[in-house]
Order: C-alpha cells, then sequence, then structure tokens
C-alpha cells in the first residue's frame, strides 16, 4: 500500500518523505552501528531501516522552474 501511495504521490510531481521511527537503547544502538559498519554503505543502514513504525508520509510540491519542459 506505501508503494502505491509513493507512486501516485510521483506521477502528480511530489516529492515524497517518509517519516519513520523505532525506538533503540544507547547501547542497542552502539551495537548496531558497529556490527553495521558505522552505516557506511546501503546495506548497512538497511539493518536499522527494517521495522520502523510508519508516522506519515508528506508530498512536497515541486513546480518545474520557468523555461523548463
Amino acid at each position: 500500500m506505501i508503494n502505491r501511495v509513493v507512486k501516485s504521490m510521483a506521477a502528480k510531481c511530489y516529492r515524497t518523505i517518509l517519516v519513520a521511527h523505532t525506538e533503540y537503547s544507547a547501547s542497542e544502538w552502539k551495537r548496531a552501528k558497529e556490527n553495521g559498519n558505522d552505516f557506511l554503505t546501503e546495506q548497512d543502514r538497511e539493518s536499522v531501516e527494517s521495522g520502523l513504525c510508519l508516522i506519515g508520509i508528506f508530498g512536497l510540491q515541486d513546480p518545474l522552474r520557468p523555461g523548463i519542459r
């Protein structure tokens, strides 16, 4: 469903921003950071970007500049 919403907004020339969260204790975050290679690659970041709770999806209108077709 989220994918459908984002694609629908993108088709209307909106830039989409998804806001989500999860909770980590300081020690859990430190361990995730160490195990995730300090989040240097996309694969490293995926470990903490899964299982998040979606708060909302925002669509920002991004009109074309004058002179752009």
